[in-house]
């Protein structure tokens, strides 16, 4: 019994000591412009792989077939994408005009509320891209993998959009956005925040 504790006990050492190394190994951040050329080139290999994968689909004559079946429903899919991603916005604003201009009671509230459309709407326009790319059957291991995780990156840039506009933009004509800045640099800020949107992305693609 004593030789076998000890030996759990060291079993126990050398998992911790891995888990400490592990928490201290310095991990470069994708904001350091260091790594973007190294990040580009994952990014270059992994369309060329995915490219690759469905080059060799479609040259299977079964796989040809089951794509061109189901291209309607990607078809219908892609559509419904297209109008949440380039027109929820708008529609957003609408209801939020009609609802503002019958109440004056809890404006703000509501803008809240209704802004997290912004967040919502294109989240699920990007669930049904995948949707549809899905449905065509020509992706392999590695382009099914970042179609799935697209609408979990795409939550960094709409996310960055959303706050820019929430605590940058002023919600009347000729009012104070929420984060009072000189006008130079909230136009900084707002610059700042959606490039990390779209750079934590192309990182998170890259890791995929």
């Amino acid at each position: 019994h004593a030789r076998a504790d000890g030996l759990i006990g060291e079993i126990d050492t050398l998992i911790r000591d891995r888990q400490v190394s592990e928490l201290a190994e310095r991990v470069q951040s994708p904001l350091n412009p260091a790594g973007w050329s190294r990040t580009l080139d994952a990014v270059t290999n992994g369309f060329r792989s995915t490219r690759a994968e469905i080059s060799t689909a479609w040259a299977n004559s079964a796989k040809r077939q089951a794509a061109l079946d189901a291209l309607p429903q990607s078809l219908l899919l892609l559509v419904g994408a297209m109008l949440l991603l380039l027109r929820g916005r708008r529609w957003i604003g609408w209801v939020e005009g009609l609802i503002t201009t019958r109440s004056r009671r809890g404006q703000g509230v509501w803008r809240f509320v209704l802004s997290l459309g912004q967040v919502a709407l294109p989240v699920l326009g990007l669930v049904l891209v995948a949707g549809a790319l899905i449905a065509t059957g020509l992706l392999g291991r590695r382009g099914e993998l970042f179609v799935v995780a697209l609408p979990v990156l795409g939550i960094f840039p709409i996310l960055a959009h959303w706050v820019s506009r929430l605590l940058l933009t002023p919600a009347v004509a000729d009012g104070e956005p929420p984060l009072a800045l000189p006008e130079g640099a909230r136009g900084r800020a707002q610059r700042l925040l959606i490039t990390m949107g779209y750079v934590l992305a192309v990182s998170g693609a890259v890791s995929t």
